[in-house]
């Protein structure tokens, strides 16, 4: 890409068109249309802008289409473009570009000394990486200062080798068809490309099929996608559910494993007194016998005693009985 703009060389597009008009005049959806723009582009052109953009891939670069269009009724339109001239002075972003008042004055001096014949039939940005399509930006400039129904849109990706073209179909910015055209070729050795004929053509019915079938392959993507993360959502959801049920178990686990621990300190205590209990009664059992070889007086206060004795002992024997259960 050297001096001024994009390398500019003449073609003969009379024949081409002419044979196009007659072929399109045939197409029963183009009648139907309240617009449609058709554009064909030399190769060359598209080679440069491929070039420009690929110069600096860390932000849009741009550039306005230069070339000349046919009406041919109801406002249908062929656009040919010729020649592309960069948008210097521009203000580039990672995912926008800005023609400043100094951009225009660029792009109007390099029209007037190298391309006064041509027209300005569209412009061209670069969208490195994230594909092909106009943003509400980019439809914004296009409404507003490319807003000719024959003026249209090239976006290209220089990352990804992709590019397209977008205009007016039905009273709305949309994707349209383009054609590439060698040098020197002849209206005999152009191949026609509607793709929005309705299907009418070979190669439209075949690009139809080929974006329906692509169109549900990504449809059935996008559903098995949104099931699995449904699915994962729910399983997750589970695996927390249990989690806390794990938890609050150990906490019971834990409460239990204490409650344990003090019914056991408690029988040990019970046991200590029951044993502390015996020993003092074998000792009551010793001064009584002392007492009744000493003083027979004393025989019938003992026996009185030994009564107690008796209930005394069946209430111990009833708790150690208890004691000895296991827990």
């Amino acid at each position: 890409m050297g001096g001024y703009g994009l390398n500019y060389k003449s073609l003969e597009f009379d024949s081409l068109i002419n044979e196009d008009v007659a072929l399109i005049e045939d197409s029963v959806s183009w009648r139907k249309r309240k617009a449609q723009v058709y554009v064909y582009i030399k190769s060359s052109v598209i080679k440069e802008i491929d070039q420009y953009g690929s110069s600096d891939q860390s932000r849009e670069l741009g550039g306005v289409l230069l070339g000349d269009y046919e009406d041919i009724g109801n406002e249908r339109f062929i656009v040919r473009v010729e020649a592309a001239i960069k948008a210097l002075h521009s203000e580039g972003g990672r995912a926008n570009v800005k023609f400043t008042h100094d951009t225009w004055d660029y792009i109007n001096q390099v029209k007037e000394r190298y391309y006064k014949e041509l027209k300005i039939v569209g412009w061209f940005h670069t969208h490195p990486g994230f594909g092909i399509f106009l943003s509400d930006y980019d439809a914004f400039i296009q409404s507003n200062f490319f807003n000719l129904s024959w003026h249209v849109a090239y976006v290209v990706d220089p990352i990804k080798k992709t590019h397209a073209f977008f205009g007016l179909l039905n009273g709305s910015i949309t994707r349209i068809d383009f054609e590439q055209v060698s040098e020197g070729r002849n209206a005999g050795e152009q191949k026609k490309i509607l793709l929005n004929d309705g299907g009418k053509t070979e190669n439209g019915l075949a690009r139809n099929i080929i974006s329906f079938f692509l169109g549900g392959l990504l449809l059935l993507t996008l559903v098995g996608a949104a099931y699995f993360y449904t699915q994962n959502l729910e399983f997750e959801a589970k695996v927390r559910q249990l989690e806390r049920e794990v938890n609050e178990l150990e906490e019971d686990k834990q409460k239990l494993q204490n409650e344990k621990g003090s019914i056991k300190s408690d029988k040990e205590k019970l046991i200590f007194e029951l044993d502390e209990t015996r020993v003092e009664r074998n000792r009551y059992k010793e001064v009584i016998d002392l007492l009744k070889t000493k003083d027979p007086v004393l025989k019938e206060d003992i026996s009185h005693y030994k009564e107690r004795q008796k209930e005394e002992i069946i209430d111990y024997q009833s708790h150690d009985n208890m004691l000895e259960q296991p827990y």
